[in-house]
């Protein structure tokens, strides 16, 4: 056990003045707080004896730092585990874990290591301050001791402690800066030599363009040519026959020209333009027969034309045909063409100049190849507007003031013949039938046809209703061979919109179908979702106006049933008023007769009063005659017809 601290003896020195102050009681002249920041300095007392843990944090927690006292040095460890302090006071005899241990403990600990440990003990040998030394402690302090001694201790270790981690602030701080500075430096070296880079190829640039040859000035006048075609472009076959005069003339080749392709491996030739270079039979004939699918020449253009369909952007093929005994080197090229987006042709030439197709020629026709099919994009986009436009007018002309049937009839006779297709068909989901659809107007080839209903499952509509608009542009029937309706009419072709009610809940589905080829266009596909909202509107319409017309006719077979209740109700009160008018009459007369005849016959025998009480009774039997007589008067006119005059 630590020896107890004898109180009596104690003075307090103020820990930030330089004079002498007097020793006195503890209680008394502790008075004095540290400079400290916002958050005081938090220190750990750690003894076994609860009057020195008393006495020490009294004069500590008056001098303005935070105490926490520790009974032991396991309840110590465990209080540091849970708030590191900012300086230690620690007793050394102490019975479950000396302070030699405790400090060894916190000095092998990352997080503990750099506390500051002040030894108090009453144990004053060399050799119990060595090994507190050597266990980790900062400073020793025997026993007892001045609390000014203690005080100026304390400050002394916790400023050394602020310095020190101060100055392992600065040193982090010091080395972000020489690691940022390295930084710097290594980012501006590489970006010098990023710079000498491009400056050397930016003057390589220069020797290159202060040297071109008369052959890349035509070739990009054959770029300006080719800009100037597509600004001036009216159709297609124009722009095709331009780019392969210009291919020749202004890029050197020696024949050009292009070819657009149908579904098969077959083309067509729209442009073919010759220069004067004699060439051989052999490429004529190819020329010629351009479906002869052992050509060596359709083959690559074909190739190049697959390439472009599976994939957005793609490059051109360059090739040499091989055992012409009219040529010894014949080179060839082909570049897709696009029409809004979809592969349609390739832009071919070819020449018997040896090293004809150099990095710089392949982009300059890759760059020609997407200026064209840029034209033929906008051309694309452009008509289809017209088409657009055209349509809508010409569907708000013809549909006029119609609804109803009268609607739906004309808008599949008019997308029939607007179109050019077969079929067209409104088909609206079966109230009374769950998985069926019935249609509402249907037009076959140019007629409106009978209406039918079908069962949903496995048919075009129901991808509609659970995809949204689809488009099939051919060999739909097999797509779909639970559809019945589609393989008897020989369908090729579907597209398919939903038709929704303004919830957006599908109502059925607006449909065109042919027996050819027949890819929807998006305009065209946006022609059909517009006639589709107004077809979900007008329905929903006609189920409002069938809803009232139901609610008017109820409300007219209530209002019936009601009049008929109350007019039998009237003719059964008519003839009981009848019958008790008439039954009253009776018992009426009876006592106003005899009331008279005992008044004429006995007036003598009977006295005042008597008499009286008779002509009250006739009185009352006069009354009552007259209100049955109204009440029979009344019945005969509710019987009879009123008339006004």
């Amino acid at each position: 056990m630590s020896n107890s601290i004898d109180t009596s003896s104690y003075s307090v020195k103020p820990a930030n003045r330089t004079e002498n102050a007097t020793d006195s009681h503890p209680e008394s002249e502790v008075n004095q707080a540290v400079e400290v920041a916002q958050d005081p300095p938090n220190i750990l007392i750690v003894d076994d004896n609860p009057t020195n843990l008393k006495v020490l944090s009294g004069v500590l927690e008056k001098a303005g730092y935070r105490v926490r006292p520790a009974l032991g040095g396991s309840a110590a460890l465990k209080t540091i585990d849970r708030l590191l302090p900012d300086l230690i006071l620690l007793d050394i005899r102490m019975p479950d874990m000396d302070g030699y241990a405790v400090c060894e403990r916190l000095k092998s600990q990352g997080e503990t290591a750099s506390i500051p440990v002040i030894f108090i003990s009453a144990m004053d040998a060399v050799e119990d301050k060595v090994k507190a030394f050597d266990a980790g402690g900062v400073d020793y302090i025997t026993k007892p001791f001045q609390f000014t001694e203690v005080l100026a201790r304390v400050n002394t270790q916790l400023s050394l402690s602020q310095t020190r981690r101060e100055l392992e602030s600065k040193n982090e701080a010091l080395a972000e800066a020489r690691d940022f500075l390295e930084e710097r430096v290594q980012k501006r070296t590489a970006d010098l030599n990023h710079s000498n880079v491009q400056l050397t190829v930016a003057l390589a640039e220069r020797d290159c363009a202060m040297a071109l040859t008369e052959r890349q000035k035509n070739l990009y006048h054959a770029l300006s040519e080719i800009n100037l075609s597509v600004l001036r472009l009216d159709n297609p076959g124009a722009l095709y026959q331009a780019a392969t005069r210009i291919a020749v003339e202004f890029a050197g080749f020696d024949r050009a020209w292009v070819i657009c392709w149908d579904e098969g491996a077959s083309g067509e030739i729209r442009a073919d333009y010759a220069g004067k270079t004699q060439i051989p039979v052999s490429m004529n004939q190819e020329l010629s027969l351009i479906r002869n699918e052992n050509s060596v020449l359709q083959e690559q253009q074909y190739r190049i034309f697959q390439r472009a369909c599976h994939a957005a952007e793609t490059t051109g093929v360059v090739g040499d045909t091989s055992g012409d005994s009219e040529a010894e080197l014949m080179s060839i090229a082909a570049f897709p063409l696009f029409f809004d987006r979809v592969p349609i042709a390739t832009f071919n030439m070819c020449t018997l100049k040896p090293d004809m197709f150099d990095g710089e020629i392949i982009a300059l026709l890759n760059q020609m190849s997407g200026n064209i099919s840029y034209g033929l994009t906008n051309y694309a986009r452009d008509r289809a507007q017209q088409q657009f436009n055209a349509m809508l007018q010409k569907a708000v002309s013809g549909m006029g003031g119609a609804t109803g049937k009268v609607y739906f009839e004309r808008l599949v006779r008019y997308l029939a013949e607007s179109l050019d297709l077969e079929y067209c068909a409104i088909a609206l989901l079966d109230q009374a039938r769950t998985g069926m659809m019935t249609s509402v107007a249907f037009v076959e080839e140019g007629r409106l046809a009978p209406n039918f209903s079908f069962p949903i499952a496995g048919t075009a509509a129901e991808a509609v209703i659970n995809a949204g608009s689809v488009t099939y542009p051919k060999d739909v029937a097999s797509l779909f061979p639970e559809d019945q309706w589609l393989r008897a009419h020989q369908v090729n072709s579907y597209a398919g919109v939903p038709v929704r009610g303004r919830e957006g809940a599908i109502m059925g589905v607006l449909s065109v179908m042919s027996r050819n080829h027949f890819d929807l266009s998006p305009i065209l596909e946006g022609i059909l979702e517009l006639f589709a909202l107004r077809l979900g509107t007008e329905y929903e319409r006609l189920q409002v106006e069938e809803a009232l017309r139901n609610n008017a006719e109820e409300l007219e077979r209530l209002v019936n049933e009601r009049t008929s209740e109350l007019q039998a109700a009237n003719q059964e009160l008519e003839s009981f008023s009848y019958t008790v008018s008439h039954d009253l009459r009776a018992p009426l007369r009876a006592l106003d007769g005899f009331s008279a005849a005992l008044i004429e016959d006995y007036s003598d025998q009977l006295d005042e009063q008597a008499r009286m009480y008779l002509g009250f009774l006739q009185e009352s039997s006069a009354e009552m005659t007259a209100l049955v007589d109204g009440l029979l008067e009344l019945s005969r006119s509710a019987r009879s017809e009123l008339h006004v005059d």
